[in-house]
């Protein structure tokens, strides 16, 4: 939490385009996309989806394991925190 936080004090003035696995730092991106390999009829493409609301939590859970009950109220709480740490800051 500590490096996203930092991440997103530093977004504040600057543009910052960070790729991660790790959902304590997508937690406190402005914007989270998903991006995906796909290989079709030989052809390797890459898919790049924006998420929000529940497509986000599940993808920050699937990010913590396999997506369960615990893993989505800990993505919850992540988000939580991040907005929290960032509430009445302008990124």
């Amino acid at each position: 939490m500590v490096v996203g936080h930092k991440l997103w004090n530093l977004a504040r003035n600057h543009q910052v385009f960070c790729v991660t696995h790790l959902p304590q730092l997508a937690a406190f991106g402005d914007h989270h996309y998903q991006v995906q390999k796909l290989i079709q009829d030989k052809r390797t493409l890459t898919r790049v989806e924006p998420l929000a609301g529940e497509p986000r939590m599940l993808e920050l859970a699937q990010m913590l394991g396999e997506v369960s009950e615990g893993t989505l109220r800990s993505a919850h709480e992540i988000l939580q925190m991040a907005q929290e740490l960032t509430k009445g800051k302008k990124s």
